[in-house]
């Protein structure tokens, strides 16, 4: 009985962390991985569902390690692999979440009130800028793990996920009208918060998936008032923010534009290394290593190609890309076939669509390689997975779940 307080403990302090401090997130998630490794090798029997393509999980991890040999620099490559391996958190956390079904909305919480906390700090920074950048890693503009806090300016994805949980719990039925009011208070600080984090694609795919939730739960329940709320509110938001220009204080400051003109180029680029080394690319990680070599304003602060499709083909090649791909489709195909089972429809809804936000905001940002949105979306899964596995495994050739 205390082993289990113990667990859904760490795994409650893990989601609250998670949007707030990436140093935290990786020393919990590390530990609860070596937890389940330490129960493996002691032959104790978790009996609990695992991860359902176990063959795809294996080429998803390794997938990178085939492109190492046309690698310019193994460091950089190892550096950027390490991040990609926080996907082990995913059957790691399965059976772990299991025995926690019960608790499940009670994780979502801790994850939106732990982005509530940082889109305060990233309301604030536009305006009292580095003073607020202490607690953070001031030297760097991208997270390395060397500060204890996440840099909210660069998290603009995690507040989206969150803004989807606003929702969730906004247009749950069992809640309080209090509890109401301040989830509304709550997500419009995320909001807020991804307004003033200056990304620009983050903003528009969640103001897509928030209508395409309000729209959804409208013809489910057949109460459209709530969903009419937020979407009006949302649309205030936007139109009274003033002084719009302190949402791009940094990109004024560090006088780099990140246009989508930029991006085209930079895809451009990414192209000629696919066409180079067309089947495993010029080595995982190894995009800045080619492209710092690039003349041009700003080139030298591109980390990754700024998509995930185009990062993919031109560091992995066309047998990473289709990994990759047929990794995440498989977990698609999952996820629509629970909704079937209308049983936590809208809970299962939710990760859905945090999915979902993960992949379009990969169309023009690196998603795959965040450490931070790795552990997120992988724990959102893995969820997914403990709770709602037979939904999945039993549904049988006629399409109808048992």
């Amino acid at each position: 009985m205390k082993k289990d307080k113990f667990i859904y403990l760490t795994l409650l302090i893990l989601a609250f962390s998670l949007p707030l401090s990436i140093t935290a997130s990786q020393i919990l998630s590390a530990t609860l991985v070596f937890y389940v490794f330490f129960q493996i090798l002691a032959k104790k029997e978790l009996n609990q569902p695992s991860f359902p393509h176990p063959i795809l999980l294996a080429l998803f991890m390794l997938f990178p390690l085939i492109s190492f040999l046309n690698a310019e620099n193994i460091i950089k490559a190892v550096v950027w692999y390490k991040r990609h391996l926080y996907i082990v958190v995913l059957p790691s956390l399965i059976p772990l979440f299991a025995l926690h079904r019960e608790k499940k909305g009670n994780f979502f919480k801790a994850f939106f009130l732990g982005a509530t906390l940082s889109s305060i700090f990233a309301i604030l920074q536009p305006f009292w800028g580095l003073k607020l950048e202490k607690p953070f890693n001031p030297h760097t503009y991208y997270i390395f793990a060397k500060g204890f806090l996440s840099h909210p300016l660069t998290y603009s994805e995690t507040t989206s996920f969150a803004i989807v949980l606003g929702f969730y719990f906004f247009l749950e039925n069992k809640i309080s009208k209090k509890e109401k009011y301040l989830t509304l208070f709550f997500l419009i600080l995320n909001f807020l918060g991804l307004v003033f984090s200056r990304e620009k694609m983050p903003l528009i795919a969640t103001i897509v998936i928030s209508i395409s939730y309000s729209l959804i739960y409208a013809y489910k329940t057949e109460n459209m008032k709530k969903a009419l709320i937020i979407i009006v509110v949302f649309v205030l938001i936007l139109a009274l923010i003033p002084n719009k220009k302190k949402i791009f204080w940094r990109f004024q400051k560090e006088k780099v534009a990140f246009s989508l003109s930029l991006r085209k180029q930079i895809w451009g680029k990414s192209i000629s290394y696919f066409k180079s080394h067309p089947f495993i690319g010029i080595g995982f990680g190894n995009f800045y290593t080619k492209t710092k070599k690039w003349d041009g304003s700003g080139f030298n602060k591109l980390y990754h190609a700024h998509s995930n499709i185009f990062e993919l083909l031109g560091t992995t090649g066309i047998l990473g890309f289709l990994i990759f791909y047929l990794f995440h489709i498989s977990i698609l195909r999952d996820l629509i076939i629970s909704l079937k089972n209308k049983d936590d429809f809208f809970f299962k809804l939710t990760i859905l669509l945090i999915f979902l936000l993960y992949h379009i905001e990969g169309l023009t940002e690196c998603t795959f390689k965040d450490t931070e949105l790795n552990l997120q979306i992988f724990y959102f899964l893995a969820m997914f997975y403990s709770f709602f596995y037979p939904d999945i495994k039993h549904k049988n050739k006629t399409g109808e779940n048992h």
